[in-house]
């Protein structure tokens, strides 16, 4: 654990990417895994300010349980412990490409995307999927008439679906589903890296 944590620390490494309660570096040891930590500012700042001092804290225990319970939705976890966690490591950038063909592709096809915007649609996406009933059937009716390609947006709605009927049944578990949270394994199965 300390070699992980020194790593982290002493070498100052570029983080690749953060979020409200996580920050993720690339692990040195092995390119097709990341170190996930939290973090954490002191108790007198404010968590979001440019000045605040930022420091490695304990991670929710929960969050990587998570993980481990649903590897098939989410990155595989190899080592972790109350500091850290080294996850699978999972291809994000495709998911922009997949959210720009899913926003021209339906955007023809129903209203409720007329005023959608493309950087934001797989989060609009999730929300119609798993919130508005009757939705779905009406558009890929419309697809299929259309000669329409379904596979990618299956490949979406089934992730949501799994999502919602799994982690996102529970209360405490609220769902960041956006384009920076999603990413492909190296099997090309679309995973959600954060929640």
């Amino acid at each position: 654990m300390l070699n992980i944590i020194h790593e982290i620390v002493t070498t100052r490494k570029e983080k690749i990417g953060s979020g409200k309660e996580h920050v993720v570096y690339d692990y040195k040891a092995d390119p097709t895994k990341i170190i996930k930590s939290a973090w954490g500012v002191d108790k007198d700042q404010y968590r979001y300010g440019a000045d605040s001092n930022r420091h490695l804290v304990d991670m929710n225990s929960d969050h990587i349980e998570i993980f481990l319970k649903y590897p098939n939705l989410f990155p595989k976890v190899y080592k972790y412990n109350n500091r850290y966690a080294i996850i699978e490591k999972l291809d994000t950038s495709k998911v922009y490409q997949d959210q720009k063909d899913l926003y021209e592709q339906l955007i023809q096809y129903d209203e409720v995307f007329k005023n959608a915007v493309e950087s934001d649609f797989l989060s609009g996406l999730y929300y119609t999927v798993t919130k508005v009933s009757g939705f779905l059937p009406k558009v890929v009716r419309k697809m299929i008439k259309a000669g329409e390609d379904l596979t990618l947006l299956e490949r979406y709605v089934t992730l949501f679906k799994k999502l919602k009927n799994t982690v996102g049944r529970s209360a405490y578990y609220g769902l960041d589903i956006t384009a920076n949270n999603l990413g492909y394994d190296n099997e090309g199965n679309l995973k959600l890296l954060d929640f």
